[in-house]
């Protein structure tokens, strides 16, 4: 077959949050089939920190991301094979591109603290079709606002941290659904699982999950809360817990948080 014979080394894929998988196989004996067994058969799901995995009996791998988007595309690159490459970045801007993490008033922030993604460069869009308004509204001073919350560490390593929009505001704090998203995942029972900020009389917002059981198995709200509580403080703690069958995506497989809003 072609992949015995080039005996590829990398896997690329679009993850569901949108950020990209770079897989790295690390030889051993039999590599090939091993190979073909993770192409061919294996789901595999990576969460935003891009912790290193096992495949029980296949292979070792390491996930690095490949951050960018529509309007921009890639826009920073992490090496796994670096020196002293470590896991949870989206590693360093390309040359290309001018990178900055700006607060809501467009100020320039400092290493590790958390603000919007924004971006100058070549390789960014020059507007959208028929909505230059749109367009004035994202690109500002030259840089595009990506709607990104994310960071820089002391090194000028960056980190992703959720979607802007997605954010929950709960009395004041700033609770990043993607945290909670990566607790519902340990659950041994859980298939998916999705946070949102729902409306609050008292707080603003509350937190909700919408967990998916893994076939086969079930789960209860209680279990959820408990299992979350273990790992999360009170405030970050789902108030609400949905057992759905099924949670909205788009065609490439992002979660459609939006459409659970609506429920």
């Amino acid at each position: 077959m072609e992949i015995n014979r080039r005996t590829p080394g990398h896997i690329y894929g679009s993850r569901t949050h949108g950020v990209i998988l770079h897989i790295k196989y690390i030889p051993y004996p039999s590599r090939e089939r091993h190979l073909l067994h993770a192409i061919c058969g294996l789901r595999i799901r990576a969460t935003s920190k891009g912790n290193p995995g096992t495949i029980p009996g296949t292979v070792q791998f390491k996930v690095a991301n490949l951050y960018g988007l529509s309007e921009t595309g890639p826009t920073h690159i992490d090496d796994p094979l670096a020196p002293g490459w470590k896991t949870g970045t989206i590693g360093i801007p390309l040359d290309v591109n001018d990178v900055k993490i700006y607060d809501e008033n467009d100020e320039e922030l400092g290493p590790n603290e958390t603000g919007e993604i924004v971006v100058k460069g070549d390789n960014v869009f020059v507007g959208y079709y028929r909505n230059e308004a749109l367009y004035r509204d994202v690109v500002k001073n030259g840089y595009f606002h990506t709607g990104d919350l994310g960071y820089k560490d002391e090194n000028g390593i960056y980190y992703f941290v959720d979607r802007k929009k997605d954010l929950i505001i709960k009395g004041g704090m700033n609770i990043v659904p993607g945290e909670i998203d990566e607790i519902l995942m340990r659950h041994p029972a859980v298939k998916e699982g999705v946070t949102i900020g729902v409306p609050d009389e008292m707080f603003g917002e509350e937190v909700k999950s919408f967990v998916v059981a893994k076939d086969g198995m079930t789960i209860t709200q209680a279990e959820i809360i408990a299992h979350c509580s273990h790992y999360l403080p009170k405030t970050k703690v789902p108030k609400y817990v949905e057992i759905t069958d099924d949670i909205p995506k788009t065609h490439s497989g992002k979660l459609l948080r939006k459409e659970l809003r609506k429920r």
